[in-house]
């Protein structure tokens, strides 16, 4: 396997050093223990609730079907919930980077749900500092240690085509008004040609903070048991 050398990116007021395309060949990823499926999310157009309904879906594998799930959001602002020390994102990078065991329980944030997500470090979200290769090398990596992992992938991300096309599912949300409606619709037409497992998903807004039991959560768990 050929190194590329190495980059340092600035991130939170530190310098992080991490390889860019450490691995250009997927086959050197654990394949052959792959376990989770892997479903992303993503939509024609922002405001279509792919965040929420992704979270959701993350929420009701582990908390209702008692899986273990990972959330993984290749937003550029990582949620205050994940926010964690320094060291927390440079031992996240050397692990996946460096070939060291992948333990969740202590790499991950747990949040209330029981779902695994991604620790942060200020508001910049560390996935945005992968290529898609890298990207797709740590969903395989992670693979063999959850039932679940769903990916919210912005259109707007440059690593959306790779990624979308290494999930073994994935879910257009429409959101909740006509305007939306054309830019996902356009979008799902295109992935139906890419991907062989592709889903309409209609978000139903809800007034308050989305509630797993409330009326997005119920069109969620439907959701669920089609994918």
């Amino acid at each position: 396997m050929n190194i590329v050398p190495r980059q340092n990116t600035e991130f939170g007021g530190i310098v992080m050093e991490r390889p860019v395309s450490f691995y250009p060949d997927k086959s050197s990823a654990p394949d052959a223990e792959k376990k989770a499926v892997v479903t992303g999310f993503t939509s024609g157009v922002g405001g279509s609730g792919t965040t929420s309904a992704a979270l959701m879906l993350a929420r009701n594998y582990a908390e209702l079907c008692g899986m273990k799930a990972a959330f993984l959001s290749l937003d550029l602002i990582a949620s205050k919930s994940c926010v964690k020390k320094a060291s927390s994102v440079r031992t996240l990078f050397d692990v996946f980077f460096n070939g060291d065991p992948v333990d969740p329980e202590k790499l991950f944030v747990k949040d209330s749900s029981g779902v695994f997500r991604m620790p942060a470090e200020g508001y910049r979200n560390p996935l945005t500092l992968l290529d898609t290769e890298d990207l797709v090398y740590v969903m395989d990596l992670l693979r063999p240690h959850f039932d679940r992992i769903v990916m919210d992938v912005p259109i707007s991300c440059d690593q959306a085509p790779g990624v979308l096309s290494a999930c073994d599912s994935v879910v257009v949300c429409f959101g909740w008004q006509d305007k939306l409606f054309g830019p996902s619709e356009e979008l799902y037409l295109m992935l139906s040609e890419e991907c062989v497992n592709v889903h309409r998903f209609f978000c139903f807004h809800d007034e308050d903070e989305p509630d797993l039991y409330g009326q997005l959560g119920s069109e969620v768990r439907r959701l669920a048991k089609e994918l």
